[in-house]
């Protein structure tokens, strides 16, 4: 009989070295930007040679999208567990807290969103790939809405839809504006975002 097992040890150890190559790509594309990162600023960061990341990803673009997308999915995921034990409007309230860190608060995986939104208004790979994140992402801002309505903790928006892009909107516009200028705190950022929250339903 043939043994299999050295085959699945293989692929563990491949996909271990991918999760680890995506995680130091992450780490770099916040540092440097998406521009100014390269296979071997990523190689560094991981502690290999430029062609063992090339081994396992066919582009430099290949491993940032790859990136990109992990940071994000582990944004959502990381939102979905910290508002899953909230009730009533506490969950929107966290999830405005989540979307607007104070810098001390600010993951890697936040300062590349950035990049994300840019690259999606000029390229269409990453427009479908944002694309599909935002869908979610609006889902889970719906879900903390509803969640809000159903404790009667917040009136029913007239149109869900149209709050739920308004306060995602206005979320990343403020999530810019803090992090290019100096003219507004995230604490100040918070607090306009959530007077959005509780004007929804009038």
């Amino acid at each position: 009989m043939t043994r299999r097992t050295p085959a699945i040890q293989r692929q563990s150890i491949g996909d271990l070295r991918r999760s680890e190559l995506i995680d130091a790509a992450i780490l770099t594309l916040a540092e440097k930007g998406y521009e100014n990162t390269t296979v071997r600023d990523v190689a560094q960061a991981a502690g290999a040679s430029p062609a063992s990341v090339l081994y396992y990803f066919e582009s430099t673009e290949a491993l940032l999208a790859a990136a990109f997308e992990r940071a994000d999915k582990e944004f959502r995921d990381l939102v979905r567990s910290e508002l899953a034990p909230l009730k009533g409007t506490a969950r929107l309230e966290r999830l405005v807290e989540l979307c607007l860190p104070t810098p001390g608060e600010a993951s890697p995986a936040w300062a590349i969103e950035m990049d994300l939104w840019a690259l999606a208004a000029r390229r269409s790979d990453f427009r479908t790939m944002f694309g599909a994140a935002n869908d979610d992402w609006l889902s889970i801002i719906g879900e903390a809405f509803d969640q809000a309505v159903a404790a009667g903790e917040l009136t029913e928006p007239r149109d869900l839809r149209d709050a739920v892009v308004r306060l995602a909107a206005l979320i990343d516009g403020l999530a810019v504006y803090t992090r290019v200028t100096d003219g507004i705190t995230a604490e100040q950022a918070r607090r306009i975002a959530l007077r959005e929250v509780e004007s929804s339903g009038t």
